[in-house]
């Protein structure tokens, strides 16, 4: 699960035409820089395509589309840093601890490579614009004077175009034109959105009673785990797991009723294996677990331990409970989600219509 919400929560800071870092990674990066790097020398590499405008005009949005990805692939490959693109036709790059020379060396092959491989994306020598700002004594700075200078070396750029490359030093560029405490406030709010849709993304994937990953969640996945199972030739079962009346709780009180669930899905969490995945099914005290690698032989020995565990630390709760477990397999009970989660529900049912507290396989 954490990789799937690590691969869920990186989206949000990428561009999905070229895959590189969007203007939320940028900023965050640079924000994290300062935070963490400040005695750190960098440099900031800002590219941007010429005449893109003519490629969508003469050969549609699709060419140059492809266009933006190609050179996206070139600047990565020939710069080795971080690539972020801001804008439509707008690349920044962010380069660690690198040595005047080494940065002219770097930017002369770049330059040759666009121009060489300007034909296969329909674009004609001068490819790029391209200016650089190196930060090498940067203690004393500011997220507002990072950008400043970076924003104002572009507009420098813009008005010298003679040259393949310019190279800027930041302690040589005092001036901040154009930016004001507003565009600072806009900055630093941007630098949040991506926290901001972590926990939109937290709270999408996250059932809020039991603190488990909710259904969603969970047939993501399996979507996924399926495909990686696939690709291997592994084995894996699921229980799918329903509490046996435990609305004696909700008599109680909701809130009873809501803690009951979250010390089952903890007691449940507990008995599983480190690679085992659970999540909260649909509604109720409903639960699922996926265990990797396990055959339909190996399921009797974990679905025993299980209710096993439940019965023995629900006698310190209010009313002690069970659990009835239906059990399906791959690829044997099925090779897709809803074959393997049908099987699975019949499976419990006939759990539940056996007395409760055991589990059911189906061959």
């Amino acid at each position: 699960m954490e990789e799937n919400y690590q691969e869920l929560r990186g989206l949000f800071r990428i561009d999905t035409l070229t895959g590189m870092g969007n203007l939320i990674g940028f900023y965050e990066r640079l924000y994290s820089r300062m935070e963490k790097e400040q005695d750190t020398p960098f440099s900031l590499l800002s590219i941007d395509v010429c005449d893109l405008k003519k490629v969508n005009d003469n050969y549609g949005r699709s060419v140059g589309d492809a266009a933006l990805r190609w050179f996206a692939q070139v600047i990565l490959e020939e710069t080795e840093g971080e690539v972020f693109r801001i804008g439509g036709d707008e690349f920044a790059v962010i380069l660690s601890n690198r040595t005047p020379k080494s940065i002219a060396s770097m930017l002369d092959n770049l330059t040759t490579r666009l121009n060489e491989e300007a034909h296969q994306a329909y674009l004609s020598p001068p490819v790029a614009n391209i200016a650089v700002v190196n930060f090498n004594d940067f203690t004393e700075g500011s997220l507002l004077r990072i950008i400043g200078i970076f924003y104002n070396v572009i507009e420098k750029k813009k008005e010298n175009r003679a040259k393949k490359f310019e190279v800027f030093e930041a302690d040589d560029i005092p001036e901040l034109r154009g930016l004001n405490t507003t565009t600072l406030d806009m900055i630093e709010k941007l630098t949040r959105v991506g926290e901001l849709l972590d926990q939109s993304l937290h709270l999408a994937y996250t059932d809020l009673i039991s603190g488990l990953p909710n259904i969603n969640a969970a047939l993501r996945y399996l979507e996924a785990f399926i495909e990686e199972t696939r690709k291997t030739n592994s084995v894996f079962s699921i229980f799918l797991i329903d509490g046996d009346n435990l609305g004696q709780y909700n008599q109680l009180s909701y809130k009873q009723g809501d803690d009951m669930i979250r010390d089952l899905g903890t007691t449940l969490k507990q008995g599983l294996r480190p690679n085992d995945y659970i999540a909260r099914w649909r509604v109720g005290d409903e639960f699922i677990i996926v265990l990797p690698g396990t055959t339909q032989a190996e399921v009797k020995i974990l679905e025993t331990r299980l209710r096993e565990r439940i019965k023995t630390v629900s006698q310190e709760w209010q009313y002690p409970v069970t659990i009835s477990i239906g059990v399906a397999c791959y690829p044997n009970n099925g090779e897709t989600v809803n074959e393997l989660i049908d099987c699975a529900e019949k499976a419990m049912r006939m759990a539940k219509a056996q007395g409760k507290d055991c589990a059911v396989i189906i061959p």
